[in-house]
C-alpha cells in the first residue's frame, strides 16, 4: 500500500541546461511536509478536424511540464563560508551566489546566466524526473517559530519509473535557531531599532516555458521580478520613529535584520532601499502592532542590488 509521507526529493544543479544533473543520495533535501508535486502538466491542443458524427475530437499536447513545491528551514549549512544546500534553490531563482571561504555565502539578484536545477523526486518508489527546473522563492518568519524559504517551480517533463530510493546524505543544514529576541538581533527599519513580530518576502520571479521553433526550449525567469515583503513590529509613537511620513513620501530607506549568532548558521536579510505601502495597526496578545509593506528598488546604475541574503 503506498504510503503519501514515503516521499523524497534530490536536486543537482545542471552543467548543461535541462540535462540531467543526475542526482544521487548524497544530493537529499531536508524538506518540509508541504512538498507538492504535479507529475505531468500539459497543454493540449484539439484538432480541427471534420467527421460526419458528433463528439470530442483527438488532441495533442503542446508542452509536458512537472511543478514542485515546497518549504525548506531557514538556516545556514553550520559551516561558515560553505553553501547552506536550500542555497541551490536561490540560484534556481534568479540569484547568484558569492562565496568567501570561510566567512561568507551572499546570494543576490542577477539578471542573466540563471541555472537549471534537476530535481528527482521520490513518491513511495515512484521516481519522476525534472530537468531545467527554475522558480522563485519567498521566505517568511513568526517570533518563536522557525523561519522558513519556499521554492515553487517548472521544469521538463520525464516518464516516471519505479525506482527504489537511494541511501541518503543530508549535509549542510543545520539546525534551525527559533526566532526570537535571544536569536534574532539587530533589526533595523528606516533606520530605527524595531521589535519584530514577523517578516515575509517574495523574490518575485515569474518562471514561464518559452518555446520557439528552432531554438532550445526552456522555463523563463527573466521576463518579470517584482520582489515585495511585509513585516510587522511594535508601533513605536511618532515621536520615536514615524513611518507615515516616508510612507506618503515614498522616501527611500533600508530594512535588515540578523538572525542566529553561531558561525555557519547566522543569515542577513538586506534590503538597502525601501518604499512603503500603507502602515496598518494590529493586534497581538493586547500589543499595538504596526505592519508595513515594503518594496526593495534597485539603485539606477545597478538594477539588481536592492538586496542580499548573507550567511556567516
Amino acid at each position: 500500500m503506498p504510503v503519501i509521507y514515503n516521499r523524497l526529493l534530490l536536486a543537482k544543479a545542471e552543467t548543461i541546461y535541462n540535462t540531467s544533473a543526475a542526482p544521487t543520495g548524497v544530493d537529499a533535501f531536508l524538506v518540509g511536509n508541504d512538498l507538492s508535486l504535479q507529475p505531468l502538466q500539459m497543454e493540449l491542443v484539439e484538432r480541427d478536424l471534420l467527421y460526419p458524427f458528433l463528439g470530442n475530437r483527438p488532441r495533442l499536447a503542446t508542452q509536458k511540464l512537472g511543478g514542485i513545491s515546497f518549504s525548506f528551514e531557514l538556516a545556514g549549512s553550520g559551516t561558515a563560508g560553505t553553501a547552506p544546500k536550500p542555497g541551490l534553490f536561490l540560484r534556481a531563482s534568479g540569484y547568484g551566489e558569492t562565496i568567501v571561504a570561510a566567512t561568507s555565502v551572499t546570494y543576490a539578484p542577477i539578471g542573466s546566466s540563471y541555472e537549471g536545477v534537476t530535481i528527482d523526486c521520490r513518491y513511495d518508489g515512484k521516481r519522476h524526473l525534472l530537468t531545467g527546473v527554475r522558480g522563485t522563492v519567498e521566505f517568511e518568519g513568526q517570533a518563536n517559530q522557525v523561519g522558513r524559504g519556499k521554492f515553487s517551480g517548472i521544469g521538463f517533463y520525464s516518464t516516471p519509473t519505479d525506482t527504489p530510493n537511494p541511501s541518503q546524505t543530508f549535509s549542510n543544514q543545520a539546525s534551525p535557531a527559533i526566532i526570537n529576541s535571544d536569536n534574532t538581533t539587530p533589526v533595523s527599519v528606516h533606520g530605527y531599532g524595531a521589535c519584530m513580530q514577523s517578516f515575509s518576502f517574495k523574490a518575485g520571479r515569474s518562471p514561464k516555458l518559452h518555446q520557439r521553433a528552432g531554438c532550445a526550449k526552456q522555463i523563463r525567469i527573466d521576463t518579470e521580478r517584482k520582489p515585495e515583503g511585509e513585516i510587522v513590529i511594535e508601533a513605536p509613537t511618532i515621536t520615536q520613529k514615524d513611518y507615515f511620513s516616508p510612507a506618503a513620501n515614498q522616501t527611500l530607506a533600508g530594512i535588515s535584520f540578523t538572525h542566529g549568532s553561531t558561525a555557519g548558521n547566522t543569515f542577513t536579510f538586506n534590503f538597502n532601499n525601501c518604499s512603503l505601502g500603507n502602515p496598518e495597526y494590529e493586534d497581538s496578545d493586547g500589543v499595538e502592532m504596526l505592519k508595513l509593506p515594503f518594496m526593495p528598488i534597485p539603485s539606477a546604475t545597478n538594477g539588481y542590488d536592492d538586496h542580499t541574503i548573507v550567511f556567516t
